[in-house]
């Protein structure tokens, strides 16, 4: 009864903080149209106008991953809100969406670890999670409050935030489904899966392929590192397990490749030229940074603390597994892959690794819930403590982020 009624209590302040995101990224999405050279203009103004019945191929040719665009035009022609407070009332939605999903996957982590849930305060930890930005210290060489560090939350690209509650739900799927796979009496955290896996196989299917439609940059990243997840640790010692999580991604990697052939092959975006290559390390990178190193420990410090506090989690147990997975992979993605020609310097394989981030900072916030429980000694407190204070400094600086620009 009584985490019933902390749950209960936590409905009002889950309304609040999802109002205040949506403020926040109503604002920052204001600002960001008033530049002309901004990601949100170029969607906006220039990708948008294309979906039109007379140049929907050209359209599609020059932004195939369209799920925030149709948003977009489904707010403005149905609901006729205009164009611009359309593309921002879609931003500001989809943040929420995945706030809400944070929220809930807070709440079931918790209460499966330490048998209760604390409504308020997971409340206000997904708040805190939908804006951390990396630490940024002007003196330090980097690019910028943002390139260079770089960010879980890049909310000055549309669809790259339209795909963040997809990668949630993926996330909370596969670390269901992997656990169901190991130990046939595994009941679920995130999800009921003791019944068995069908329909969530069906619903993985569904939301992998939605990402793509939003962005294919997080299934670039997620579909590999669960590959290489299933091939390292073979969950039930079965071939089976394998073919049934590849069956999974297969409607997104054929996607991908229709992308692939309209990127690099017909063309794409403009009639450009170019194709994937291999760089050397951080050549792409090192065009925003002066310090690679110094980058990821700004960016990534509280995972990083995370992981360095309990080293066992993150290379034992699934969830913990497949958050360093993720992170590795987008990381050597974004350090040696990139695009010849022109669209060498736009650093599009650096998005993987911004997806990569997120899921290892979920991972991470929902381990150190489960360490604060345990914690005993006075240096385990204190670790916990500076721990929570990285993560406050991490909030503070989205927060000033997104109000102050």
């Amino acid at each position: 009864m009584e985490n019933g009624t902390k749950q209960k209590t936590a409905y009002p302040l889950i309304a609040v903080l999802s109002v205040l995101l949506g403020y926040l990224i109503y604002r920052f999405a204001e600002v960001e149209l008033t530049d002309v050279l901004s990601d949100y203009s170029g969607h906006l103004y220039v990708y948008l106008p294309k979906f039109s019945l007379a140049t929907l191929k050209e359209g599609w040719e020059t932004v195939p991953y369209f799920l925030w665009h149709g948003t977009v035009l489904l707010l403005n022609r149905v609901l006729m809100i205009p164009l611009e407070q359309a593309a921002i009332f879609t931003s500001a939605l989809y943040a929420i969406a995945a706030y809400l999903v944070v929220t809930f996957l807070l709440n079931r982590y918790e209460q499966r670890m330490n048998g209760e849930r604390h409504g308020e305060r997971n409340a206000l930890l997904a708040f805190g999670l939908m804006v951390v930005q990396g630490i940024y210290l002007n003196w330090v060489g980097v690019y910028g409050n943002f390139l260079g560090i770089y960010s879980p939350n890049p909310y000055h690209n549309p669809p790259q935030m339209c795909v963040t509650v997809f990668s949630l739900i993926c996330l909370a799927l596969v670390t269901d489904i992997i656990e169901k796979m190991g130990n046939a009496d595994y009941a679920g955290c995130f999800f009921p899966v003791e019944k068995g896996l069908k329909k969530y196989y069906l619903l993985l299917t569904c939301v992998l392929f939605l990402s793509v439609l939003a962005k294919p940059t997080f299934a670039e990243m997620f579909i590999p590192a669960v590959g290489l997840y299933m091939l390292i640790k073979r969950p039930g010692k079965s071939v089976a397990n394998i073919w049934h999580l590849f069956l999974c991604a297969v409607p997104a990697l054929l996607y991908i490749a229709l992308q692939y052939i309209d990127y690099f092959l017909l063309g794409g975006r403009f009639n450009s030229s170019g194709e994937v290559i291999l760089t050397k390390a951080g050549e792409v990178w090192s065009l925003y940074s002066d310090n690679l190193l110094l980058s990821v420990l700004l960016g990534m410090a509280f995972p990083i603390t995370i992981l360095l506090m309990d080293v066992r989690y993150f290379v034992t147990q699934p969830m913990g597994i497949l958050g360093v997975l993720c992170y590795t992979v987008g990381l050597l993605e974004a350090c040696f892959l990139g695009e010849s020609g022109e669209r060498f310097f736009h650093g599009n394989f650096i998005w993987p690794m911004m997806s990569g981030m997120l899921m290892l900072w979920v991972v991470s916030l929902l381990r150190l819930l489960a360490l604060e429980k345990q914690a005993e000694t006075k240096g385990q407190k204190a670790c916990i403590f500076f721990a929570w204070f990285l993560f406050g400094l991490h909030v503070l600086m989205g927060i000033l982020m997104l109000y102050h620009m």
